[in-house]
C-alpha cells in the first residue's frame, strides 16, 4: 500500500456545512456534514446527490469566526457506498491567502488538541 502525500494537513472536524451548486436550480442551499477539513478542501456527507466535478459554494461557520466563510470548491470524488449519506471530496478554488492561512491555523490547532 503506497503512502498518500497531501499538500495540506487535514483534521476530522464534524460540523454542519451549507452548500449549493453554482449554476444549479434556483441556487438552493443544501445541508451537509463536514467529516474532515484542510486548507485545500474538505470531505463531507449529504443526503443530496451532487455530480462529480460540480462547482459548489460552501458556507462554513468555523470556530473563532463570527461570520461564515463563503468558499468555492469543486467535487473531486463521490462515494455512494454509505447507505446513510453520500460522501464527497472537494478541493477549494478561488480561496484567498488569508482564508487558506486561517483554515491551516485552525487545522493545526485542532490537531494539537487531539494529541
Amino acid at each position: 500500500m503506497g503512502s498518500e502525500r497531501r499538500e495540506f494537513d487535514r483534521v476530522p472536524v464534524p460540523m454542519p456545512v451549507r452548500f449549493r451548486v453554482l449554476g444549479g436550480f434556483l441556487g438552493m442551499w443544501l445541508d451537509g456534514l463536514v467529516q474532515d477539513l484542510s486548507a485545500g478542501g474538505l470531505r463531507f456527507t449529504s443526503l443530496q446527490p451532487v455530480e462529480q466535478a460540480a462547482t459548489l459554494e460552501f458556507q462554513l461557520t468555523l470556530p473563532g469566526r463570527m461570520e461564515p466563510y463563503l468558499l468555492t470548491g469543486r467535487v473531486l470524488w463521490v462515494d455512494a457506498a454509505r447507505p446513510e449519506a453520500l460522501e464527497y471530496g472537494a478541493v477549494f478554488i478561488d480561496v484567498t491567502d488569508g482564508q487558506r492561512a486561517f483554515i491551516e491555523e485552525l487545522v493545526q490547532f485542532l490537531k494539537s488538541r487531539r494529541g
